[in-house]
């Protein structure tokens, strides 16, 4: 019974993996149509809203929104549906393994999927906005000087949707699309904020905004704004440098753990198996692993300074 129930969830998890490959052909086929006419699919408008009732019940929770915005934030072309159709897969072949008696596996691939799929969507993220960041700064003195050779606001956008390199011309082209397709200007600005969590460019939407509503000289202060984009780069790029000791010293002692439990599973197995079939085990696993989160969190919270 167990080797039917085994094989049967094997046979599952292999078709939502072959369903999500068939996904993600299908997704870049349209990635590849959308660039051709010339729609940059990269931004959320070029998305259509689902009106799955379970998916619209995912985007609601707070958890499946958050998830939502990360991904996007992070440039992954990645939908809620696809990625909760991986988590589904995942708790699959975790369920696979641990009817097939391999705990070990299953405590090993526990572990890895506890901390690898949200280190790596958060490094993602982290490497896009800065890049954008460091983009940004440059972009509005072009903007400003643009302006001041007699372009509208919407035609110095034009220029750095079609001049500045990814991200930061995709997310431009991205609001002149929506504005394009009928999205108030106020919207498509605003909502250019929820793709990419930048302080600075909530800066520089929020004096468009402003300026929008009250009048003034719009290039002068895209000018000072970029002067203060420009030192705020600076100032991060001096801190990451002085605190890059204590950033490498937190990631060792956090892997510690994890790499000293590899090694431990591959010289004795019997010695870790103790941790699943002791029923102290699984308290002691619970108590390193909240003890490893606030640690890291600890860690953060001391190398990482607010500008």
């Amino acid at each position: 019974m167990t080797v039917i129930i085994s094989g049967l969830i094997f046979a599952w998890t292999l078709v939502v993996l072959l369903g999500l490959f068939t996904v993600f052909e299908e997704r870049k086929r349209l990635d590849r149509l959308l660039q051709e006419t010339g729609f940059n699919s990269e931004y959320p408008g070029a998305q259509k809203t689902e009106k799955n009732s379970l998916l619209e019940l995912a985007k609601k929770l707070s958890m499946g929104q958050r998830l939502v915005n990360y991904l996007l934030q992070a440039g992954v072309p990645l939908r809620l549906e696809e990625a909760l159709l991986i988590g589904g897969a995942v708790f699959l072949l975790l369920g696979y393994l641990i009817v097939a008696g391999l705990f070990i596996e299953a405590l090993a691939l526990t572990i890895v999927l506890m901390f690898l799929p949200s280190l790596w969507l958060a490094s993602v993220r982290g490497k896009r906005i800065r890049k954008f960041d460091g983009q940004l700064g440059e972009a509005m003195v072009l903007m400003a000087n643009s302006m001041r050779a007699g372009f509208s606001f919407f035609q110095a956008m034009d220029l750095i949707a079609k001049e500045a390199p990814m991200p930061l011309g995709g997310e431009f082209s991205g609001i002149l699309k929506e504005i394009q397709l009928g999205m108030p200007t106020e919207r498509a600005l605003s909502g250019v904020l929820q793709r990419v969590a930048s302080e600075d460019l909530e800066m520089m939407v929020t004096a468009v905004l402003i300026q929008r509503q009250v009048g003034g000289n719009l290039a002068e202060v895209l000018d000072k704004i970029s002067e203060t984009i420009t030192e705020r780069v600076r100032i991060k790029g001096e801190i990451k440098t002085l605190t890059a000791q204590g950033r490498i010293s937190g990631m060792i002692i956090g892997s510690l753990p994890l790499v000293l439990a590899f090694i431990l599973m591959l010289i004795n197995p019997e010695y870790i198996k103790v941790l699943i079939t002791d029923p102290v085990g699984p308290i002691l696993i619970i108590y390193g692993v909240i003890s490893q989160i606030m640690g890291a969190l600890m860690i953060r919270k001391i190398v990482s300074l607010g500008i």
